[in-house]
């Protein structure tokens, strides 16, 4: 539900103009994660990066050459709700580290959380008063609109948040009355063991996309691929790797390069738990 921006996109009211013609570097964020979910031409233009950011994080991107930092900006935020000229230092995409006072606010929906940032760069030559007193005009023009667009960004994501819950609804119960039937009926038919493993990962897939509570996107926020997807089905089943290999016909090197992938989308790669113990404790 993240990447579901139809109704910003879409927005014609004079704050979301407001956002994407600020001349500050603004980016609306998810919180924990850092994942960009629009950003302004501002914004590229000072990083160096393009739409491509969009749908990554932060973290993936490189813009925090220290995560202390980020860590340290994120926590005043969620205890303070709003940051004035925090400072803080991002890396552009070509590498080059750049000083800058970032102002945020903090929007809530629901659990999510999202911040509403916008950074101003610092000047490397030592500041006049003519330009301390340009810089505190600008800072104070920066908090003023970023007061205007999270008031906005806040109605659009409460509108968002509703019609996504209604379209997942709508398709959890046609999913529920039209196709979990028939794949229940599937079940009593005699088909082979390999036929009745695909439908077991049908059916559980199908039970998660109906269950609201689980939903899709418990592993769609991991940005898992189709294969890893089918994978963590095949080890909740108790299949080994050299059975998954045999069955997706690939060497059990691939697989094996795959549960990797898995283990660091899943936050495991620096822990001993095993990848089957935490798929099975979920």
């Amino acid at each position: 539900m993240i990447k579901s921006e139809l109704l910003i996109d879409n927005c014609s009211v004079p704050h979301c103009l407001m956002f994407e013609l600020n001349p500050i570097g603004t980016v609306l964020s998810t919180v924990n994660e850092g994942i960009i979910i629009k950003a302004n031409h501002a914004f590229f233009k000072s990083t160096g990066y393009g739409e491509e950011a969009v749908g990554k994080s932060s973290i993936e991107l490189g813009l925090w050459p220290d995560q202390k930092e980020r860590l340290a900006f994120v926590q005043s935020l969620k205890e303070k709700k709003k940051l004035s000229a925090f400072p803080i230092t991002l890396r552009r995409k070509d590498g080059e580290l750049r000083d800058c006072l970032c102002s945020a606010c903090l929007i809530q929906v629901n659990s999510q959380l999202y911040s509403v940032s916008a950074t101003t760069e610092l000047s490397n030559q030592e500041p006049t008063k003519e330009a301390l007193a340009h810089r505190d005009k600008t800072i104070l023009y920066q908090e003023l609109q970023l007061s205007k667009i999270c008031t906005t960004l806040e109605v659009l994501l409460e509108q968002r948040n509703k019609e996504n819950i209604r379209i997942y609804e709508k398709i959890s119960a046609n999913l529920k009355n039209n196709i979990s039937p028939f794949v229940e009926k599937l079940k009593e038919e005699q088909i082979s063991s390999d036929a009745r493993m695909y439908l077991n990962i049908i059916s559980n897939n199908l039970e998660k996309i109906v269950d609201y509570d689980t939903g899709f996107e418990t592993l769609s926020s991991k940005k898992l691929t189709r294969t890893e997807s089918l994978i963590i089905d095949l080890i909740k089943q108790g299949k080994r790797s050299k059975e998954i290999a045999n069955l997706l016909n690939v060497s059990t090197a691939a697989i094996s390069f795959h549960r990797n992938n898995i283990r660091k989308k899943l936050g495991l790669n620096k822990k001993k738990e095993s990848l089957s113990t935490h798929l099975h404790s979920k």
